[in-house]
């Protein structure tokens, strides 16, 4: 995976995301979440793993059971999206997503896409109108499951919110997953965002994620759920998570470089 963070000054493609269920964190109220998508067999799907934009830098993670979070830019305005991928004898059947302008509070919108693919090959996806969305290649890393015990210490984080100013915090990954973020601005503490990291599942690299912010300075309202997905670059020692809070109003960007173990 190239360094992702010059995303934020062009970001080229790739964004999908999905929904999960009502839940609490560490016995925190049930924050507002998409609802959970539907459940089948228990086999790996067919897309999960990441995906790379095959002309630019952004990404799509693809979980278990189908869920997706990335990014996607198109004539310079950039989106994360989520939804549910169904994908079938080398086919993608419509889905819908929420997507969401980073540069604009409060701007979900809903899209359908379609298309194909070859399985931890290539991904290609085109809206309802057939303009294409998204050319990607799988990366070949996300094929094994992630160790969150190897992946425990201290992160410096930037994380972008919708329309909101950029905010740096420092994070403190457990062994068993449990994240705590404090983000700072002009030396002073402006809000905590505190969750867990699960592994998604024991065949591919990609994490699910749920935050629930506190605090008056943070980019999202106080008591704010935000969940979604995030892979461990080993190679940069980089954390990437994209994640949308139930109703679409937050969204969010997180870049953590671990800086000690």
């Amino acid at each position: 995976m190239r360094h992702l963070r010059a995303v934020l000054g062009a970001w080229a493609l790739i964004g999908l995301v999905a929904c999960g269920g009502n839940g609490a964190i560490d016995g925190a109220a049930a924050p507002d979440s998409p609802p959970a998508p539907s459940t089948g067999a228990a086999s790996v799907h067919a897309l999960a793993g990441a995906w790379t934009d095959s002309r630019g830098d952004g990404q799509l993670f693809v979980a278990a059971d189908g869920q997706a979070y990335g990014l996607l830019s198109d004539s310079g305005t950039n989106r994360l999206l989520r939804g549910t991928l169904t994908a079938q004898h080398g086919l993608v059947s419509p889905s819908g997503f929420d997507a969401v302008d980073m540069g604009v509070p409060d701007s979900r919108q809903r899209w359908s896409l379609t298309g194909s693919y070859q399985p931890q090959s290539q991904l290609l996806l085109a809206s309802d109108s057939g303009a294409p969305v998204v050319s990607a290649v799988y990366d070949a890393r996300s094929a094994h499951g992630a160790d969150l015990a190897a992946l425990a210490g201290t992160y410096e984080v930037t994380l972008y919110g919708n329309g909101r100013p950029t905010i740096t915090y420092l994070a403190t990954l457990g062994d068993s997953g449990g994240i705590d973020l404090a983000g700072w601005q002009d030396g002073q503490e402006q809000c905590r965002l505190r969750g867990a990291l699960t592994a998604a599942s024991p065949a591919v690299n990609i994490l699910n994620a749920r935050l629930l912010a506190s605090g008056a300075g943070c980019q999202f309202p106080d008591g704010t759920g935000i969940q979604g997905l995030a892979q461990y670059d080993a190679d940069h020692a980089l954390l990437v998570l994209f994640g949308m809070s139930g109703s679409g109003d937050g969204a969010l960007v997180l870049y953590a470089n671990r800086i000690r173990a």
